[in-house]
């Protein structure tokens, strides 16, 4: 049986714990994220599925500004097969004013419909735990902005410890859960088309540009072959062939994952 992949963008601002999620859930822990850059991350879970995250930097960065962070992360999620859900996290007990503008940030580059597709995700939860209270009692407590985000995006959450996860199955299982009940919902990033069309022009030029190469191409190796059969001759066609074929591979490479 063929295993289904979900498309994930990870986002938030920085220091809250976003690549410590993909560490856990794909059980790498060498796995880390890169500052001020995307970074992909693909790995299978049980039930025959497969996830696909993209962990995003974080806003807030010192040597980045929101703007550059904003511009890349929105032409990695135009550029994407598909987005099945977006994970917009927050440390727990650290959520401010300025973590809020984000999700309206955020807003600019998903549209205003991108909470149907949106689930939270509180880490640091071990205070939960520690100070023996509960998810509702946390929620009532975080500044209104927040609990209206919570309402918009339909209640979905997830919290996660960020000690040493004894029941990260479960923990996944979670997450799947969430993420399957929102894989359905009808949405499209905007200027996702857009980017679609101009791929299709450059896929065209590729294709006239392969032609082009390789009518050159026969032309040298008839002018070659028909020049002698002199080593020197037999080389340059060698030479000739073995470059033709290193560019078929090539484009067709780029084909196939464009």
């Amino acid at each position: 049986m063929s295993s289904k992949t979900y498309y994930v963008i990870v986002v938030g601002y920085k220091g809250q714990g976003k690549s410590e999620i993909v560490q856990k859930l794909s059980g790498d822990n060498k796995y880390k994220g890169k500052d001020d850059k995307i970074t992909s991350k693909k790995f299978g879970l049980s039930g025959s599925c497969t996830v696909q995250i993209v962990d995003t930097p974080g806003l807030g960065s010192l040597t980045t500004s929101d703007y550059q962070i904003l511009d890349r992360i929105s032409k990695e999620a135009r550029c994407m097969e598909q987005v099945d859900a977006i994970l917009i996290v927050f440390k727990m007990g650290r959520i401010k004013c300025t973590q809020m503008e984000a999700v309206n940030q955020f807003r600019k580059i998903f549209g205003d419909d991108f909470l149907q597709k949106s689930i939270i995700v509180l880490t640091f939860a071990d205070v939960i735990k520690q100070e023996n209270t509960s998810i509702e009692k946390c929620i009532a407590n975080s500044p209104e902005p927040f609990q209206i985000l919570f309402k918009q995006c339909g209640k979905r959450i997830w919290c996660v410890e960020n000690s040493d996860w004894e029941d990260r199955e479960q923990k996944q299982d979670e997450l799947m859960e969430l993420i399957q009940s929102v894989a359905n919902v009808h949405y499209e990033v905007p200027g996702a088309e857009r980017v679609k069309v101009k791929c299709c022009r450059c896929l065209r030029r590729c294709r006239m540009c392969l032609t082009e190469y390789w009518c050159h191409c026969m032309m040298f190796l008839f002018y070659v072959i028909c020049c002698g059969r002199k080593p020197v001759c037999i080389a340059l066609t060698a030479l000739a062939v073995g470059v033709f074929l290193i560019v078929v591979v090539h484009v067709a490479f780029d084909v196939t994952n464009s």
